[in-house]
């Protein structure tokens, strides 16, 4: 299957891989792209004419729109970690993303400090 695929390109692999979360998905105002460390890296816009999804820079006050008291618990009750599921098919290839973008928000972390306030 396209996920065990995956499973078996982590982390292995040299390209960037990003989980989609939709709009409105564990209460998110926008679709999101998540790193296998639970790291949001942006927004994320899918273009009908190039058929692929882009990652947008979010501004650090952007995130503020996040609401982490849902946004957390939520993902631990379905995921049992604020880590996305390997084994999914939602995860899409960023080939030449090679590092973090400046702005990032690191719900492993804000998890395990309880500090949601941005």
């Amino acid at each position: 299957t396209a996920s065990g695929m995956l499973v078996s390109v982590f982390p292995s692999s040299n390209e960037s891989w990003l989980y989609v979360l939709m709009n409105g998905e564990f209460g998110v105002p926008f679709e999101i792209g998540v790193s296998d460390k639970g790291v949001i890296y942006g927004k994320l816009q899918f273009r009908q004419k190039m058929q692929q999804w882009v990652l947008l820079r979010v501004e650090p006050r952007e995130w503020q729109s996040l609401q982490l008291e849902t946004l957390l618990p939520a993902m631990v009750h379905a995921w049992g970690q604020p880590l996305p599921p390997k084994g999914d098919a939602r995860w899409i290839c960023f080939p030449y993303l090679t590092k973090e973008p400046a702005s990032t928000l690191n719900l492993p972390e804000l998890a395990a400090t309880g500090k949601y306030d941005l």
